[in-house]
């Protein structure tokens, strides 16, 4: 197979784990932790803190700022969807492909752009990425951060100490 038809197949792999995780996105209904996170994150919506509330009262258990960057999501994805759960889990699946777009970039830095086109489609489209990207849950957010900090700190175009303070 060449490399035209590989690259298409993956694209097309691609959109068509995107149309999955969109599926079921609300399929699931909040339970557990993402009653306790959307109600969060509303109240961040409400007034921005960098420690966050529960329930009026504060609750430093996870970083604030998870909670500042979805709440920044809510005035759109409430204007554009009627589900509470695609209002609240919609930045996952932004992350969710930011993510695999790091990591292909990351990638591509020490393989081919086949081999690394093909290891985002496997994280992508592997059951720990559907999971994840389908609750709300601030793994995405992170590993986000985390695969765009790697991708700074293994650039040979900047010097040592610039790519270790981005």
């Amino acid at each position: 197979m060449n490399s035209a038809k590989f690259k298409n197949l993956v694209l097309l792999l691609f959109f068509i784990t995107f149309l999955f995780k969109a599926f079921y996105l609300d399929k699931v209904p909040f339970h557990y932790d993402d009653t306790l996170y959307a109600d969060m994150i509303a109240q961040e919506a409400v007034e921005l803190t960098f420690l966050p509330k529960y329930l009026d009262f504060w609750a430093p258990w996870k970083p604030g700022f998870y909670y500042i960057v979805y709440s920044l999501f809510i005035p759109f994805t409430s204007w554009a969807f009627t589900s509470l759960e695609w209002v609240y889990r919609f930045p996952n699946l932004l992350f969710g492909l930011a993510n695999a777009f790091l990591l292909y970039l990351l990638a591509k830095r020490f393989a081919s752009k086949d081999i690394s086109l093909a290891a985002a489609l496997l994280f992508y489209s592997s059951f720990s990425a559907f999971r994840v990207e389908g609750r709300l849950l601030m793994e995405p957010m992170m590993l986000f951060l985390l695969l765009a900090a790697l991708l700074f700190y293994s650039s040979k175009r900047l010097q040592p100490a610039k790519r270790f303070g981005a």
